[in-house]
């Protein structure tokens, strides 16, 4: 029971989820050891390299956390709060984000590989470098988000998604790259 107390302000999730969450990071981790997660009043604060594949964290607070590393393969984050979070390098592969919110995120280097970012708002995110093949974003926001480097293969958006984003050496779903807003130095044109 000492774990549960300590588990609910640690992500701000619903009771019934507490077991998951504890199976899914695992009961020690939640105790406080040296795993690395580090809570504050308003949850989660960092949790960077852990692994959390498959952890149903269905509307969790997640504001500003760190998870950078952090391993949420196959997780559940629909209408999860990510605004301004760290998930660099994270492995987010098949990860369910719909409805979540991601504005101002750090995703660059993640792996989001068949990720479900439907109605996902991810104003001003940053996702250079990040792997998204066949990620499906339709009905998200995309306002003001980096997308330099990245590799949007197979991908599903709606027409006019980039229309404000920042694409450099950006491969689009039908894959064409898109070179828009790459800046080079004057005497350095690109072919």
């Amino acid at each position: 029971m000492e774990n549960q107390r300590k588990a609910r302000p640690l992500l701000r999730v619903r009771l019934g989820m507490l077991p998951l969450i504890a199976m899914a990071i695992g009961s020690a981790a939640i105790a406080g050891d040296s795993t690395g997660i580090v809570t504050g009043p308003d949850g989660l604060k960092a949790c960077a390299g852990c692994n959390l594949a498959g952890a149903n964290l269905e509307g969790a607070d997640l504001m500003y956390a760190n998870l950078e590393g952090a391993d949420l393969t196959g997780a559940n984050l629909t209408g999860a709060n990510l605004a301004g979070a760290n998930l660099e390098g994270a492995n987010l592969a098949d990860t369910n984000f719909t409805g979540a919110t991601l504005d101002s995120a750090i995703l660059a280097h993640s792996n989001l590989m068949r990720a479900k970012m439907n109605d996902v708002s991810l104003g001003t995110a940053d996702m250079s470098g990040a792997l998204m093949w066949k990620a499906n974003l339709t009905g998200s926001d995309l306002s003001g988000s980096v997308l330099t480097d990245v590799d949007l293969n197979g991908a599903a958006v709606d027409e006019g998604a980039f229309d404000h984003s920042k694409l450099c050496n950006t491969t689009l779903p039908d894959g064409r790259a898109r070179d828009r807003d790459c800046v080079y130095p004057p005497d350095m044109g690109r072919e």
